[in-house]
């Protein structure tokens, strides 16, 4: 397997994995609100994931046609 295949397979179980953290409790405003999907770390960080995933394909692509 190359490692391009590696690195995306390796976000997409990031993405997936992401969803284990799923409870109540966590992180400092309430769990119901809009804004506790925006400011905790555990919420934004898996959605800022497909953009890293997309921004490293469009650099690996314009890497390999130099």
């Amino acid at each position: 397997m190359n490692r391009s295949a590696t690195a995306c397979l390796g976000v997409l179980a990031t993405c997936f994995g992401s969803s284990v953290f799923a409870h109540s409790g966590h992180g400092v405003s309430a769990p119901a609100s809009f804004a506790h999907y925006l400011i905790e770390p555990m919420h934004v960080l898996p959605a800022f994931a497909p953009l890293a995933l997309i921004g490293a394909t469009v650099w690996l692509l314009r890497a390999r046609s130099r």
